[in-house]
């Protein structure tokens, strides 16, 4: 049975190298790309010879322009983040095969209520 950590302190992304199949890393929704990479760095020293046997997870808090207020507040009114996904379809499909590419993230979790947001994006990924 595959186990998921969900990880962002030091402890907690030691027992995500060690024991974990899935790695979420725990990062604010409006950390960036290059914050991303830094905690997958941490993880990767910690993980070594494991590391490439890791699933790596993003969560997505927000997907689309319809961002809630609350949310709004907390990121500063600028919809940016690695936890948001905005722009048109494509564009959304291009920046998770680039987070892809550049760092290994392979499993992508949304917050439900954006599952119909996320269904053209899904779909422009799988081709169905």
């Amino acid at each position: 049975m595959p186990i998921l950590v969900a990880a962002a302190g030091p402890r907690a992304l030691r027992l995500a190298a060690r024991k974990a199949d899935i790695v979420t890393l725990a990062m604010p929704v409006q950390a960036s790309e290059d914050q991303l990479a830094a905690k997958l760095d941490e993880l990767y020293e910690l993980a070594g010879d494991r590391f490439p046997q890791l699933e790596i997870n993003a969560n997505l808090a927000a997907v689309g322009e319809d961002l809630p207020p609350w949310l709004l507040r907390q990121i500063g009114g600028e919809p940016r983040g690695t936890g948001i996904l905005t722009g048109s379809v494509e564009e959304m499909a291009e920046t998770l095969r680039k987070r892809r590419d550049r760092l290994g993230v392979s499993y992508v979790s949304i917050n439900a209520g954006y599952m119909e947001a996320f269904a053209p994006v899904v779909e422009r990924l799988t081709g169905t």
